[in-house]
């Protein structure tokens, strides 16, 4: 990596086998894909700035958050490059921090389309709707899906105190793991 240049939101993919990340090494910051081992780096996007990579589960896609014509919205882009597809369109808003459903046919993400961050989900085909998830609390971001697909992790906030939740996939129920402060770095895309 140049000097300057510094990688960041790194994953694995699914079979291990290769790695995302973000890199500015280009300029603006992009996806980049490697082998594990750190050999054959290649430049996925081409954008004006791309964030929070998210393997597909069969890894050959990545979906991801940009703000390409200056708001943040959710992609895909195959692993071996090309036009990004765009899944969400939705003016004034920030859409960020993507993950896959483990089917594939729909990706997480947090928006604050609703006043404040909460958790949508938006099939992976183009102009598909986005589902609101989360409603309990004024704050739900940053969603990771439990192995099975039942549960939905999240960061959950209410009257300034920020705790670790889970949500049911199935009913929308939440359910709080933790108590105090946690630190959350994300306020739906400003950090």
């Amino acid at each position: 990596v140049p000097v300057g240049r510094r990688p960041r939101m790194i994953a694995f993919s699914p079979d291990g086998k290769r790695i995302v990340f973000v890199s500015n090494r280009s300029g603006p910051y992009e996806i980049w894909v490697s082998a594990a081992d750190g050999s054959n780096q290649t430049q996925v996007t081409h954008l004006t700035r791309a964030s929070s990579p998210a393997w597909s589960p069969e890894g050959r896609t990545i979906a991801f958050d940009s703000a390409v014509e200056g708001q943040s919205e959710i992609y895909t882009v195959s692993v071996d490059g090309g036009p990004p597809k765009r899944l969400t369109n939705h003016p004034g808003v920030v859409d960020v921090v993507p993950t896959w459903s483990r089917d594939g046919r729909s990706i997480y993400f947090t928006s604050d389309r609703a006043g404040g961050p909460q958790v949508y989900r938006v099939g992976t085909e183009a102009g598909g709707r986005a589902e609101r998830v989360t409603y309990e609390g004024v704050y739900n971001a940053r969603p990771r899906l439990s192995p099975d697909g039942k549960q939905l992790a999240v960061v959950y906030g209410q009257n300034n105190t920020y705790r670790i939740g889970v949500v049911d996939t199935a009913n929308g129920q939440l359910q709080i793991l933790t108590q105090g402060y946690v630190f959350a770095i994300l306020a739906c895309g400003r950090n």
